[in-house]
């Protein structure tokens, strides 16, 4: 009889009780023992997974790169460490929305048809989740042609054993549906420098304020805010961080890895770095709500 363990004859005590109470006694006799093989009160072991992880939802949406519409036949690999976790198809907007445990640091990897494989930036996934327009995560493919005309025409030699990071340096409250994302001016680093080539890629000018790959003389990003990081080494341990710089903004952070040879970093809006106007500075430019349907700024 497990109430020996406290001391108690059950039966004993039966005799003293009536039947009712001595075998709600022997219930509680019970739970006690139980709970003290279990040490419920233990903190967990380092290093081990919790059952009751908490989570939070992340939304991903597949893109073209030129287009903007939706790729609905792509396929979604979210990686942990760089080792592939799970697997999901999209809608037809081309959206999956799945759990990820907070605090943990994802990369997502994006495939289709006649599409270039896509990867995001190193994303850690908040308390609030990751789903709507200014934190969730778009995935800007490029076409198999696109993909290599930027190869061919973007300045510098380019080496497919190796990555391809670009970024767009976003202004505030910009998001993947903005005609121009980009604050003009800003510099953009990446550290370590482990990157042969680094171009700002310009825009159309008065035609239109999209990415222009042709070669150009900027020093600093234009309307369309992109910077592209060429021949970046494979390398599964080493995180790339991102910023930029502006005399009237403060920007976020980027983590980039080269997971892959020929592997093609998009760090879209709004993954790249996002500018915050400084204190005192008066930002009447940048305003919420513009799509891909306004006329550019």
């Amino acid at each position: 009889c497990c109430c020996c363990l406290l001391g108690f004859d059950a039966g004993s005590f039966s005799n003293m009780m009536p039947s009712l109470f001595a075998f709600a006694f022997e219930v509680v006799c019970v739970l006690f023992v139980v709970v003290g093989l279990l040490g419920c009160d233990a903190a967990p072991v380092a290093g081990t997974v919790q059952f009751y992880s908490a989570v939070a939802p992340v939304k991903v949406i597949c893109l073209d790169y030129i287009s903007g519409e939706p790729q609905t036949e792509a396929r979604v690999t979210v990686l942990e460490k760089g080792k592939p976790e799970r697997v999901f198809a999209v809608d037809e907007e081309g959206i999956v929305i799945f759990n990820a445990t907070i605090g943990s640091n994802i990369t997502i990897l994006a495939e289709g048809p006649e599409h270039h494989t896509t990867q995001s930036p190193l994303i850690t996934v908040p308390a609030t989740g990751l789903l709507d327009r200014l934190n969730c995560i778009p995935m800007q493919m490029p076409s198999d042609f696109i993909f290599n005309l930027f190869f061919t025409v973007t300045p510098g030699k380019k080496d497919k054993s190796k990555c391809f990071f670009v970024v767009t340096a976003c202004a505030p409250n910009k998001t993947i549906d903005s005609p121009a994302q980009g604050l003009p001016g800003s510099h953009v680093e990446m550290t370590p420098p482990n990157y042969s080539t680094r171009f700002y890629f310009g825009t159309w000018g008065p035609f239109s304020n999209d990415t222009n790959p042709l070669p150009n003389h900027l020093n600093g990003t234009s309307w369309d805010g992109g910077v592209l990081f060429e021949n970046v080494d494979v390398n599964q341990d080493a995180i790339y961080t991102i910023s930029a710089s502006h005399p009237n903004y403060t920007y976020t952070e980027t983590r980039m890895q080269c997971l892959a040879p020929d592997r093609f970093v998009n760090g879209a809006p709004n993954l790249g770095p996002r500018a915050t106007p400084q204190k005192g500075f008066n930002d009447n430019i940048f305003k919420l709500g513009k799509t891909r349907d306004d006329a550019n700024n």
